[in-house]
């Protein structure tokens, strides 16, 4: 898997690579569509699939030490100090101050406590409607077999109708639990990420927060 961040350098010198202004243009939103998460929007195949890049065209780099500027491309640093790295909800150790780092750690650890708490409630929601499902299913099956113990022959396809119905409506209900469940943690999860990369680049657009190698001289 590709890391944050991730570019590819041409035989020319060129340096092809991601940001806020082209995520937002509509070939970036077919391309957030394409990748389907963030971790792949973030690689060098989502590079190549905006840019139109064969795979033999240039060079796949990436760097994770944040701790200079001077491991990165000039492009790309400009980018990150105008905050338009947002979109790709990473949050990178370096860019911040330890002492900022440290707050945000502590921000980020309550904003997770918050999505746990969400998906605690939507699975308690999906377990209790699971139990009381089961339950019903295994009334009317059982209803059904003593029918069929006591008629035989002539109650059987009543009982194979019963069946049927009952396994309909239970795999219906699960089906609808397991959407219910999705839905109540899919935004959840979509506002913690949210939250934490918003709260990560605003602490980084104060310049007192930043590590001093990533503020600008004027």
């Amino acid at each position: 898997m590709c890391e944050f961040v991730s570019w590819v350098e041409t035989a020319d010198g060129k340096i092809w690579f991601l940001d806020d202004d082209k995520l937002k243009t509509k070939k970036g939103q077919g391309l957030i569509e394409w990748t389907k998460c963030n971790s792949d929007l973030r690689g060098h195949g989502a590079i190549r699939h905006y840019f139109k890049l064969a795979n033999h065209d240039g060079t796949d780099r990436e760097c994770t030490d944040f701790t200079s500027p001077d491991n990165f491309p000039p492009e790309i640093v400009s980018a990150i100090k105008a905050g338009k790295m947002r979109g790709f909800n990473a949050q990178p150790e370096g860019l911040l101050t330890a002492s900022t780092y440290k707050v945000y750690q502590e921000s980020r650890a309550s904003a997770y406590k918050i999505y746990e708490e969400a998906l605690d409630s939507a699975d308690r929601v999906y377990q209790e409607t699971i139990v009381s499902v089961e339950k019903v299913y295994q009334e009317t099956r059982t209803s059904a077999d003593r029918v069929y113990q006591e008629t035989i022959a002539s109650a059987y396809w009543v009982y194979r109708e019963a069946i049927a119905s009952a396994d309909r409506v239970y795999q219906e209900t699960i089906a609808s639990a397991n959407k219910v469940l999705q839905e109540a943690t899919a935004p959840a999860y979509e506002v913690y990420q949210e939250t934490i990369a918003s709260a990560y680049w605003d602490l980084f657009a104060d310049p007192k927060n930043r590590n001093p190698k990533w503020i600008n001289k004027e």
